[in-house]
């Protein structure tokens, strides 16, 4: 089951995935804009009553694996939350590949959202354990950071980072004493996730080998004096997942170009599948000769696409003209 369509609560925290862009030191394509932070309620999902119980030990192991999914979760710490996942799941991605396609925050923003993630409340409602596997449901509560906006300006990471050392210490110590005091306005939700056991421990089971597979290319026309360099060529996803690409852009040319970059995907009957959620290229980028620029677009494939469906290809066509010679 993937981490971004388990229902009410990882909906709410994909949410903040979505509309907060990333670490805005590292994705500097998108760090102009503010990140919003309203949280989407959706509907707490209908799961009928689980089998046997776990053994006493089992039960508190996994509640611990849990807690440190969704809080890393909910911090955007995805470095943490893949520590959390299946070796099977591990296998088709990488760590950092899996991180900078979620667009994870760093620095004094990761340990913001760190001590605001620590209120998180994971309790187990029912469970069912076959051997090495295990379907757990729980009831949990995750701060509602859409009322936390004005106390962590707006979640703006370029502002966050640029406090001082008194500032940050200030604010770190309103988060322990709310969290302390239990008046952080909290958001609940039922859950339902697969875990296995591995010599390790248990592990959170996301089954990425049933996703989607999406394949990104250029296609760049052999006078254009352009490279662009794809982080990640492949990514697994699922219906209902936030994901980014990383690209970088290069004039290998002796003049400033104006760039236009178009959006192919195959098969064609499937584009309204994949959204757009937030593309530094969509106008013509002015390209100065010698010059590479990196951007990262974050990409929804909508969970409404058909189940049959295993692939899909994106391929950057690039339009490439001398700036003076380019029509505005």
């Amino acid at each position: 089951m993937d981490d971004s369509s388990q229902g009410s609560l990882i909906a709410r925290i994909d949410c903040i995935n979505r509309c907060f862009p990333g670490n805005l030191m590292e994705f500097r394509a998108i760090s102009r804009r503010r990140l919003c932070a309203t949280i989407l309620l959706a509907a707490v999902l209908t799961l009928a009553p689980l089998a046997s119980p776990t053994r006493a030990d089992d039960r508190a192991e996994i509640i611990t694996v849990l807690n440190r999914y969704v809080r890393a979760l909910y911090a955007r710490d995805f470095r943490a939350v893949y520590e959390q996942l299946s070796s099977a799941d591990q296998r088709l991605k990488d760590v950092h590949s899996y991180s900078r396609e979620r667009g994870e925050f760093r620095d004094f923003t990761l340990e913001v959202a760190q001590a605001v993630a620590r209120s998180v409340e994971v309790n187990l409602i029912a469970q069912s354990v076959e051997a090495a596997r295990a379907t757990v449901k729980v009831k949990v509560n995750v701060p509602d950071a859409s009322k936390l906006t004005a106390s962590l300006l707006d979640w703006d990471s370029e502002r966050l980072e640029r406090l001082s050392a008194t500032e940050r210490k200030t604010l770190l110590e309103t988060i322990d004493r709310q969290k302390r005091e239990k008046s952080i306005a909290m958001v609940e939700g039922e859950e339902t996730f697969n875990l296995v056991k591995e010599p390790g421990g248990w592990k959170i089971f996301l089954d990425w080998a049933a996703g989607v597979k999406l394949i990104f290319q250029p296609a760049i026309p052999a006078s254009a004096s352009v490279e662009i360099t794809i982080e990640q060529k492949e990514v697994a996803s699922r219906p209902g997942q936030i994901f980014r690409v990383a690209m970088k852009i290069k004039n290998t040319g002796k003049q400033t170009l104006s760039v236009r970059i178009g959006h192919l995907i195959e098969p064609q009957e499937l584009r309204d599948y994949l959204d757009l959620v937030d593309c530094g290229f969509i106008l013509p980028l002015r390209l100065p000769h010698g010059k590479e620029e990196e951007f990262v677009t974050t990409y929804l494939l909508r969970g409404t696409l058909p189940e049959q469906v295993r692939q899909l290809h994106v391929t950057y066509a690039v339009n490439a003209s001398p700036l003076e010679s380019a029509k505005p």
